[in-house]
């Protein structure tokens, strides 16, 4: 076994996984929170008689309602974990299989980067909730 391309292999596979990881939000009320931060600032800046004031005012109301009625689930929660675990494998194996191939210089390799970043697709999509299978 070629240990070279293997560590190469690991490197991209903790590279590409951080980066889905930063991509992602952090917390899924995070967004919301700072939208209602952004509301009290306008509104702290607003008069009670000025126009729009009301609008504000009720908007942070909904905004409060839609903070903190939402379902409190880890942003990382694994919906499928065939996906996750499928497309993990798919990953790595073809992303190693896909060094020795350019290492090698062989146009094989465009086809097994194809089906490594097939892999790296279907990792997001275990964090994503269907709602297709909810429904039945």
């Amino acid at each position: 076994m070629d240990w070279d391309i293997f560590f190469k292999a690991i490197g991209i596979l903790v590279t590409l996984i951080l980066g889905i990881a930063q991509i992602r939000s952090k917390h899924p009320t995070q967004a919301l929170k700072d939208e209602l931060k952004d509301d009290l600032e306008i509104l702290s800046k607003l008069k009670e008689g000025d126009f729009g004031y009301d609008i504000i005012k009720s908007h942070i109301k909904v905004g409060i309602l839609a903070t903190y009625s939402i379902d409190r689930k880890r942003w990382y929660h694994v919906y499928n974990w065939d996906d996750l675990l499928i497309g993990a494998s798919i990953a790595g194996i073809f992303t190693y299989w896909t060094l020795i191939l350019i290492e090698t210089s062989n146009l094989w390799g465009f086809l097994t980067a194809l089906l490594a970043v097939t892999g790296f697709a279907m990792i997001p999509d275990a964090f994503q909730k269907d709602t297709k299978k909810d429904k039945d």
